[in-house]
């Protein structure tokens, strides 16, 4: 492509330092931040301004000329014209536009066998690959279903399924892998579903039941991890001792108490009890929240807030 033509040019292309205010200069320049109010304007600054100036234009006609359209002085009406001409002209000829194309029904073209096409013209959710090489014709022939041939002048297209090409996607189970490929299309009333790693689409809920979630309400979810057994309770009325909604086989481990006067007790804090607040099917918080040294505070108070408790 040879380069359009442009008489543009850098002013004061020497930037002499005896006659052009420096970046520090120009910045703290009066005349620059308030304008001209009468008088002699400053050389220096001015020659500095038309500099940044001519340097924003001469660049802007480096690139226009650059994708081979003129920016003369001589004819400013045609600039604004060649500026967008110069833009789509490096669109057309970027890489994203040149694979779009490569993938795009060539006419009359020589294709080999293996091309596959793209076309809006296919039936969704199709390609168009070359079984047959040979020369396209003058005009996109008319696509037929997935799993039929199309005659293209000499050559011949089978038209496939995208999914099919890609393969189905396999559900993994306990013993097997999955595999990769096209995911299930989901039915109606699915929308808010999500896929799951057996291949399924699966509620929210349906999911962490799968997970080991033996028990989810607005009080109270317990779920397994591993050996472990976790419990999370909702207190909503104030209590000393939190009955746990499923008894420890053997112990509990751990708990944890989280009072919900956070926000009016400067006090009122997560706490971390001593084995003395709990057993296999209570949490005494009293005692629970005693063992971190705050006898005083909750000797005469009642608890009303989240306790997870952790157990085998």
């Amino acid at each position: 492509m040879s380069a359009g033509n442009t008489n543009i040019k850098i002013f004061n292309e020497a930037q002499s330092a005896t006659n052009t205010y420096s970046d520090a200069q120009y910045l703290d320049a009066t005349q620059r931040l308030s304008g001209l109010s009468g008088g002699m304007a400053l050389t220096e600054q001015h020659n500095k301004m038309f500099l940044q100036w001519s340097v924003m234009a001469y660049a802007l006609a480096q690139y226009i000329s650059g994708q081979g359209y003129d920016c003369l002085d001589s004819a400013p009406s045609a600039i604004p014209t060649n500026l967008a001409s110069a833009i789509n002209n490096q669109i057309s000829n970027s890489s994203i536009t040149n694979v779009i194309n490569s993938m795009s029904w060539p006419k009359s073209t020589t294709v080999t066998v293996g091309k596959l096409i793209f076309s809006a013209n296919l039936p969704v959710g199709c390609v168009a690959v070359v079984t047959t090489a040979g020369t396209t014709g003058t005009a996109e022939p008319t696509w037929t279903a997935a799993g039929t041939t199309v005659n293209d002048n000499t050559v011949v297209w089978t038209v496939e399924s995208l999914t099919a090409s890609l393969g189905s996607f396999v559900g993994a189970t306990s013993g097997t892998n999955g595999k990769s490929g096209g995911v299930p299309a989901p039915a109606s009333g699915q929308q808010n579903n999500l896929l799951a790693g057996d291949g399924t689409w699966k509620t929210l809920s349906a999911l962490f039941t799968a997970a080991s979630l033996s028990s989810v309400n607005s009080s109270q979810a317990i779920f397994t991890l591993g050996a472990l057994t976790v419990q999370i309770i909702n207190v909503t009325t104030a209590t000393s001792v939190v009955t746990l909604p499923q008894a420890f086989s053997t112990a509990c481990i751990a708990a944890i108490a989280i009072d919900n006067r956070y926000a009016t007790d400067s006090y009122d804090r997560p706490y971390v009890g001593k084995a003395t607040g709990w057993s296999k099917t209570t949490i005494n918080v009293t005692s629970l929240l005693n063992s971190v040294n705050d006898a005083n505070l909750w000797n005469t108070q009642d608890f009303a807030g989240i306790v997870i408790a952790v157990g085998y």
